[in-house]
């Protein structure tokens, strides 16, 4: 990650210079005006090269309701999602739920998944896949479900597509969920009118 970073700062910096190069070269040949548009140029490439990569990875304006939630609005939330999809949903989070915030029954199969809601500032990593996985085991369902925020390290990702059991859910489906709920609430709106 800090390769990527400094490679950006650096393309920007170097923009930042031709561009300082070029400008200075056209207003004036002066060798004190190149030395300014130079240092200018290189700092607001640094600037740009930093800052722009930064801006496209601000989160939708939708993700300010989640960012708003706390851990239990979290599951609440979850737990509509998965409704809205069908599921039957008991909330379970609390303490001493045993690992499962959520517990999800398949309408027609009779199925069992524990959900496990994770609304986090760090990545979820693989100790937290394996407790989950200890749970279901534990509570024969038929699959662990990890719902996060922030999404997961890449030894966890390794390690969930070694279990079959386990499913990830990261910000990029969070951002489908919002979409759906913001439409369903939206046609729920214009029917009661």
């Amino acid at each position: 990650m800090a390769k990527r970073k400094s490679f950006q700062g650096s393309t920007g910096a170097s923009v930042g210079m031709l561009l300082g190069l070029m400008v200075g070269g056209s207003i004036g040949h002066a060798t004190s005006h190149f030395m300014t548009w130079l240092l200018a140029g290189f700092f607001a490439g640094g600037f740009l090269g930093t800052i722009v990569p930064i801006l496209l990875r601000r989160p939708p304006k939708e993700w300010v309701e989640i960012a708003r939630m706390n851990g239990t609005d979290f599951e609440y939330w979850v737990a509509r999602q998965y409704r809205r999809q069908g599921w039957r949903v008991k909330h379970m989070g609390q303490s001493g739920d045993h690992g499962r915030d959520l517990v999800l029954t398949h309408p027609t199969e009779g199925w069992t998944a524990i959900v496990q809601c994770k609304r986090w500032s760090d990545r979820v990593g693989e100790p937290v896949l394996r407790d989950l996985l200890g749970t279901v085991t534990y509570f024969k369902a038929w699959k662990g479900i990890c719902v996060t925020t922030t999404g997961y390290t890449d030894p966890a990702r390794r390690w969930s597509r070694t279990h079959d059991q386990m499913e990830l859910v990261g910000p990029r489906e969070l951002q489908q969920w919002l979409k759906e709920d913001l439409a369903t609430q939206s046609a729920q709106k214009h029917t009661t009118v």
